[in-house]
């Protein structure tokens, strides 16, 4: 009888599995659908989307170079390829790229219902549905995953994740009927995954504590049917530390593992209690054990790990749950440096490893609570049914509160700033935001807020002195200018934003007619950052002005091979080459002008007349 009950209540009528489906869909879409409104904000979007020529363009040409170039620094051909559809089939519109977010995220908690519900059926047969179901509605509207779903940048994130998913999913399934197909089919969606993002290379350790979790043995079938998970993992592994050169030598060690500490801590306390949510989490103390929110988090990982190791015998589900979470977040912990600042979280980063709390966080409380509400059956039936609808309003009430802050530039730094009122990243900013509006005495407000906290940020220096340009005031536009060269420290690597006083300097100078001071200034960037295409291309434009055209075409060829993409180097190439009657070159490099900008009639009229000579 007690097992007939269990089979029951852990194999629910189909009636009821379509009901906690279209709940689960219904309350994810009713949660982030005002977020469908929102617009693309300037960090990354622009990078990654609406200023990303192979992303405007849909060729064979772009499709390769989707598979051919970093992200800068990730790989993630497939997100590009996602972009790129949407941009040819409905344009560059953010409702599309919010929405295609929102699905993928929906179709993702689907499939966590499933992985979940069949993780725990071994151990708790009466209560596998309502485990899975707890945690995939939990993942589906919990305010730490809205940077992941309203962020278009934050593709990569939804989509390696559900094919992650997805592959363990019919791996489960492989290991419950045995037919390979479903094997096969795993080890695609693993591929998928990793090029979307490579995140998810955990993922052949997180089967094999699938296995441990049942008490299979570790046989050489065991590692056989892994061997291709493992070596997709190591090969993509190595992909991704090529574009993760800057952040493997920015912080040492020790410091990494403070940061790591704090992350792991940081991403519990948002699950359970989620504050302070924003799209900055910098770190600006030093990196010491001397203050408590550094020495804190290692206790709080040391206990952890204590509980995982002693929980593994009695206790599986508590071992697999906290070594899902810690396993899945250890990619992320290379990446706590980015363009000079330290960010100890990205919120994104929890997305699939929170789903190891949440499995562990069910397996623990619902069974007793489902058996203590049966005592009673009307009273636990309205106890349930109340309980879970306030829990479900206020959560999708946080999560739609914080999707909102992501409208638009002005309300996501302001969010940021909120937070955190010394953040000079947030400030600058909004800083910026102004000027683009036009609102000049307000950008340059900002921009003098940002140098007040953080004087050595040579992007800031130089929106001060575009500021002080449109305000009519050149001459501190020059000093500001310089005053960025000057801030930028000399004990660190060169940055791309380093560029930006350099550039702003020599594009001033051009303009009050002091051109070889100009060239000058170009070549202290080249000298400054050498790997950086820009100097190069303005360089090789003086040059060109000058009438050097020998060391006008030696900058044009450096600019376009360190950026391929750089269309207008290409152009420029092309008219210097057929003007010293170097035609061939002219030829390939205004093809190359057509297979960035199809569009460019100019250039295609420019090649037809160079063929004809």
């Amino acid at each position: 009888m007690q097992q007939t009950e269990a089979r029951t209540a852990g194999s629910p009528s189909p009636r009821t599995r379509r009901l906690a489906i279209g709940v689960l869909l219904l309350a994810t879409f009713v949660t982030f659908l005002p977020s469908l409104r929102n617009g693309f904000v300037d960090i990354d979007d622009g990078l990654l989307i609406t200023k990303n020529a192979i992303v405007l363009h849909l060729t064979p040409q772009t499709l390769w170079a989707s598979f051919t170039t970093f992200d800068p620094e990730l790989y993630v051909p497939l997100t590009f390829v996602t972009y790129q559809l949407e941009a040819a089939l409905f344009g560059v519109h953010p409702f599309v790229f919010h929405l295609t977010n929102l699905l993928l995220h929906m179709g993702t908690a689907l499939l966590v219902f499933a992985v979940v519900r069949r993780l725990a059926a071994r151990r708790f047969p009466a209560d596998a549905f309502l485990i899975g179901f707890f945690c995939a509605l939990v993942f589906a509207i919990h305010p730490l995953n809205t940077e992941a779903v309203v962020w278009a940048a934050a593709r990569k994130d939804v989509l390696s994740s559900f094919f992650f998913f997805a592959s363990l999913l019919l791996f489960l399934i492989y290991r419950e009927k045995e037919v390979r197909r479903f094997l096969i089919w795993s080890v695609v969606c693993f591929l998928l995954a990793l090029l979307s993002k490579v995140s998810v290379l955990m993922l052949p350790f997180i089967l094999l504590f699938v296995d441990a979790g049942e008490g299979r043995r570790f046989s050489w079938a065991a590692w056989k049917e892994k061997i291709p998970f493992f070596g997709l993992s190591l090969l993509f592994g190595l992909i991704a530390l090529f574009g993760k050169q800057a952040q493997l030598s920015s912080l040492s060690v020790f410091e990494k593992g403070l940061l790591a500490c704090k992350a792991t801590v940081f991403y519990l306390r948002a699950l359970f209690w989620p504050s302070g949510l924003t799209i900055f989490h910098l770190q600006e103390m030093p990196l010491a054990l001397s203050h408590p929110d550094l020495w804190a988090p290692p206790l709080i990982v040391l206990a952890l790990l204590i509980i995982t190791f002693f929980s593994f015998r009695r206790h599986r589900v508590v071992f697999f749950g906290i070594a899902f979470y810690l396993l899945l977040l250890l990619p992320s912990f290379i990446t706590f440096w980015k363009n000079g600042f330290v960010y100890f979280a990205s919120e994104r980063y929890a997305y699939v490893p929170m789903v190891g709390i949440l499995f562990a966080l069910g397996a623990v409380i619902l069974p007793p609570l489902r058996k203590a509400l049966q005592r009673r059956p009307a009273f636990g039936r309205i106890i349930g049914l109340t309980g879970g609808m306030l829990f479900v309003v206020t959560l999708g009430g946080l999560t739609l509160q914080q999707s909102l802050t992501w409208h638009d530039p002005v309300m996501l730094n302001e969010r940021a700033l909120l937070i955190n009122p010394r953040s000079a990243h947030a400030l600058n900013n909004l800083g910026s935001a102004n000027f683009a509006a036009g609102k000049y005495r307000e950008a340059l407000s900002f921009f003098e807020r940002t140098l007040a906290i953080d004087p050595a940020l040579p992007a800031a220096h130089a929106n001060r002195a575009q500021t002080l340009l449109k305000l009519g005031d050149t001459d501190g536009a020059l000093k500001a200018y310089s005053q960025g060269i000057e801030s930028i420290p000399k004990d660190r690597s060169p940055l791309p934003q380093d560029l930006t006083p350099f550039l702003g300097l020599a594009e001033l100078l051009d303009t009050l007619g002091r051109s070889q001071e100009a060239a000058q200034i170009l070549r202290g960037a080249i000298q400054r950052l050498p790997e950086a295409p820009l100097p190069h291309y303005y360089l090789g434009v003086k040059e060109q002005q000058f009438g050097h055209l020998p060391e006008a075409l030696t900058q044009f060829q450096l600019a376009t091979k360190l950026d391929p993409r750089l269309t207008d180097a290409f152009y420029r190439l092309a008219a210097v080459s057929a003007e010293l009657g170097h035609l061939p070159e002219a030829i390939a490099a205004l093809e190359q002008v057509l297979v960035l900008d199809p569009g460019n009639e100019l250039a295609r009229e420019h090649l037809k007349n160079i063929k004809n000579l």
